[in-house]
């Protein structure tokens, strides 16, 4: 329908007629603000659900990685299972570090050689270190167990046995050790445990060491310090 030229010139005064009218333009943007509004709404509400879908799956895959770090820790501690760490033992040019430890753990721990089988042995740490560490890779986990056990008979020298923990471990620990102490934490099979009362508590995670702190326990296993705590 086409409308003609009388039509057109109606359309247009009726038009500018109701923008001339306050009430009408009043009603009019009223209504076109609503509209905006509502539409405003509706992409907000759908924004905040794609939010929050977004933040749970965040919080899933937050919860995943704990437990992936978690496990990672715990594989890579039990790796080391064999192991042990000699710490203040001098470093000689061309030195063989097996024959040196053995001879050293039967002689200072009073064990027999049978008792010390070790795979190898090696320092680790920066060239320009003094004394590095030694790891010692022993052949069964009963003869690292043996020399662990009897750790305690270097007292008074200035070697150290200690457990070869994982980085995550020896972090916590430093950090347990600066919360309570060093006399009330020990490490055993890789974990490490510190001393309440007259119980023990295994810390597991920063979580743990602040149930430390604030004296609230819900890990308390009874009686005293087992296994190599000293």
């Amino acid at each position: 329908m086409v409308l003609t030229t009388q039509q057109q010139k109606d359309v247009k005064d009726i038009i500018r007629e109701s923008f001339n009218d306050k009430l009408i333009l009043s009603t009019l943007a009223h209504t076109v603000a609503n509209l905006v509004i509502d539409k405003l709404d509706e992409k907000w509400n759908s924004l905040n659900e794609k939010i929050d879908i977004v933040e749970a799956e965040l919080n899933v895959l937050r919860e995943e990685n704990v437990i992936l770090r978690e496990q990672l820790n715990h594989f890579d501690q039990q790796r080391r299972r064999k192991c042990i760490r000699l710490l203040g033992m001098e470093e000689q040019k061309g030195e063989d570090l097996s024959s040196v430890v053995k001879k050293t753990f039967c002689e200072k721990l009073k064990l027999q050689r049978g008792d010390v089988q070790i795979d190898l042995c090696h320092r680790v740490g920066s060239d320009t270190m003094r004394k590095r560490p030694i790891i010692v890779h022993f052949s069964s986990l009963q003869s690292r167990n043996t020399v662990f056990k009897n750790k305690s008979k270097l007292k008074g020298t200035k070697l150290v046995i200690a457990e070869d923990l994982t980085k995550y471990n020896y972090s916590l620990l430093k950090r347990v050790m600066e919360r309570i102490g060093g006399r009330d934490v020990w490490t055993s099979n890789g974990k490490i445990y510190a001393k309440f009362g007259s119980g023990k508590m295994l810390i597991r995670s920063d979580v743990d060491l602040v149930k430390l702190g604030g004296g609230r326990l819900e890990s308390v296993v009874a009686g005293g310090s087992t296994g190599s705590g000293e």
